[in-house]
């Protein structure tokens, strides 16, 4: 059972070709705008119509590029690859050179969800936006007594997010993160496992092992009727 990714240095965010189209489009209606209203106060013109149409064309299609080509396009970050990050059954390890072992964990914390190429969907009526992610947003926070990293981690697919899940799954239900808080441990587990036999054991192992009380414990395991409930109370909570 092994993760592995690329760790990278995030900076600020930088104007998409999306981004930079609707700007286009802004200036060339604005520009239209002032030509209009110098006119109006210091005649130049006789048709200044025919003079402000070509801004507003130009800007109608800027417009229309960024609004089509949002479809198509990637948020910019500035980053850059600084190491690596692997998670196996032995311990967390950075760079290939720090390892840390799960039973020397002190904390841990997770915010991962983002794969290259995940798609956004468009809200209405928000101007035009890149629909496609960078990946690179997920973060994870681990520390021991005497060391502590938090690092942004990429994920190139949709199959690496669902190792990475996977990877994390196992590793929580074979008891390897047990000196962290079991609440911690039970917000990590992401939403797809909860109904698989894999997770409904490791919450009845909790129990049992009164690291969990009954009435929460019943809660994270799931049942469907008061009747159900009574009969797991019973079977699990003595």
């Amino acid at each position: 059972m092994k993760f592995t990714a690329y760790t990278y240095r995030i900076g600020k965010s930088k104007i998409s070709t999306t981004r930079f189209l609707l700007y286009l489009a802004i200036t060339f209606v604005a520009l239209g705008f002032i030509l209009k209203l110098l006119n109006d106060k210091m005649p130049l013109f006789e048709n200044i119509e025919a003079i402000t149409y070509y801004p507003f064309i130009l800007g109608f299609i800027f417009y229309c590029t960024s609004f089509v080509y949002q479809y198509f396009d990637y948020e910019r970050l500035e980053h850059e690859k600084i190491g690596h990050l692997e998670l196996n059954d032995e311990g967390i390890i950075v760079n290939h050179e720090d390892t840390i072992k799960y039973e020397q964990l002190a904390d841990i914390d997770i915010q991962a969800g983002t794969y290259h190429g995940q798609k956004t969907p468009v809200m209405f009526p928000q101007s035009p936006s890149p629909t496609h992610r960078t990946g690179l947003e997920n973060k994870i926070r681990i520390s021991s007594k005497t060391i502590r990293y938090d690092l942004n981690f990429g994920l190139e697919n949709e199959y690496h997010l669902d190792s990475f899940y996977l990877t994390l799954f196992k590793l929580i239900v074979i008891d390897k993160f047990k000196n962290i808080s079991t609440k911690k441990i039970m917000n990590l587990i992401p939403s797809q496992f909860k109904n698989s036999p894999e997770y409904k054991a490791f919450v009845v192992k909790l129990i049992q092992e009164k690291r969990l009380n009954c009435t929460d414990g019943l809660l994270l395991h799931g049942y469907k009727t008061d009747k159900e409930a009574q009969e797991l109370r019973k079977k699990y909570c003595g």
